[in-house]
């Protein structure tokens, strides 16, 4: 029984919402971690919720997560769209 429900649209559909959510929330982390700055943080917070695809969440973090400086986290936060469109 559970197999089935495993493989309903709909349980499909939250698990991604799940890790979606729990991406969002490790960008948040990792930029108040690296960058304490509020204002990168209410930016990281804004752009996260913009993001509706895991893998590109998850790119923006790698890449946050590597800035050497606070205006390079902010760059990517700003561009996320156009560098994922650049990397790929």
């Amino acid at each position: 029984m559970q197999d089935i429900l495993r493989e309903t649209p709909i349980y499909q559909e939250i698990l991604e919402q799940g890790r979606l959510e729990a991406l969002r929330e490790l960008l948040l982390k990792v930029v108040q971690v690296h960058f304490p700055d509020p204002k990168i943080t209410r930016l990281a917070k804004g752009q996260s919720t913009i993001i509706e695809d895991p893998e590109l969440l998850q790119n923006l973090i790698l890449k946050v997560s590597m800035a050497e400086t606070s205006q390079e986290a902010q760059l990517y936060l700003l561009d996320w769209s156009e560098t994922d469109k650049k990397n790929d």
